[in-house]
């Protein structure tokens, strides 16, 4: 089985004089975009001559080089009959990320909000491995390390359907990928980035919904460069790079969109994504149990004495920390 198209969410709005743009001016349009934010970000993070502002300007310059770019872009979030869930009275918090410059600056962002003409037909969930743009794993990079390795996987509990992915990662990463192992052995590629970019942190459409069917595993693999080889990295020389919310930190994850073939099966797929994410807090305590209250916990839940947290433990442990609401789902779509 081969795997899923996909294509950007910028789409092309119809122009009177010229008719609709075709796939490939669409995505050249789309690849625009993309450099001139890569761009833009590069000037403010690196000193002048730095390589990476060099590779991002001659991006641009080969895009404008091969295609005229002149048609407006819209945004379509998601497809028909769904909808992001907000629930009246809930406040809207907005994080955005600034570097200083040395001078007093304008912020001037705007927020767009598309409301849908009516109420959704069908629920979705966003799978993301490793979950909360990857803090529960721990990311900690060492200066000069060129393949700093993050995985995580999951096995889907019920029938589904993926209809959009997401990568997400700073300066650092350098291959991400996605893939599903079907029940019957076959292998599908979901997401493939062999040379990550800052600026393909997007919203992906596949072509055709993806068919996922209960026990699929999906495989999620980031590879980080910290080298002073990797031209966007922020740091010169490099430096020790933890988890972090400034873009100098590092991140990693990526997110799968579907919908559970049964509306009655959302609930429990989220259940399972929860419990996904606790066992890795759990387990990273345990090998790590870093303060005292983390100590305390590990010592009180492991029963037998094992210097281990076994299932009827982690079931126990598991509820304590839903109930203390120390899961960073928020941080994400998946719950």
């Amino acid at each position: 089985m081969s795997s899923g198209e996909l294509v950007s969410t910028r789409q092309p709005l119809p122009d009177a004089a010229s008719g609709p743009l075709g796939a490939a001016e669409t995505a050249r349009l789309t690849d625009f975009a993309r450099a001139c934010k890569a761009a833009a970000r590069a000037v403010v993070l690196y000193p002048g001559g730095h390589p990476a502002i060099a590779a991002t300007l001659g991006r641009i310059a080969h895009i404008t080089s091969t295609a005229a770019l002149s048609a407006p872009l819209r945004l379509r979030v998601l497809p028909d009959g769904l909808a992001y869930l907000y629930p009246k009275g809930a406040d809207l918090v907005v994080q955005t990320h600034f570097h200083p410059s040395g001078k007093a600056e304008e912020e001037s962002s705007t927020i767009g909000l598309f409301f849908a003409d009516k109420e959704p037909t069908r629920s979705f969930v966003g799978v993301q491995l490793p979950p909360a743009f990857g803090e529960i794993s721990g990311i900690d990079i060492p200066a000069g390390q060129s393949n700093y390795v993050v995985k995580d996987a999951i096995t889907l509990p019920v029938d589904a359907e993926a209809f959009a992915i997401s990568p997400h990662a700073h300066y650092l990463a350098k291959t991400m990928t996605m893939k599903a192992r079907l029940p019957g052995g076959e292998e599908m590629t979901l997401l493939r980035i062999p040379d990550w970019d800052f600026a393909w942190q997007e919203h992906y459409m596949f072509k055709e919904r993806v068919k996922l069917p209960q026990g699929t595993r999906l495989e999620t693999e980031l590879v980080y460069d910290n080298s002073a080889n990797n031209p966007r990295n922020p740091a010169s020389p490099p430096v020790r790079v933890k988890w972090g919310l400034a873009s100098t930190n590092e991140m990693g994850s990526v997110t799968l969109h579907l919908m559970p073939s049964k509306e009655a099966e959302v609930e429990p797929l989220r259940d399972a994504l929860k419990d996904h994410a606790l066992d890795m807090v759990i387990d990273r305590a345990v090998k790590r149990p870093q303060g005292a209250i983390v100590k305390n916990l590990i010592e009180r839940y492991d029963k037998n004495q094992n210097g281990k947290i076994d299932e009827e433990e982690r079931t126990e442990l598991r509820r304590f920390i839903r109930n203390a609401d120390w899961l960073p789902g928020s941080l994400n779509n998946s719950f």
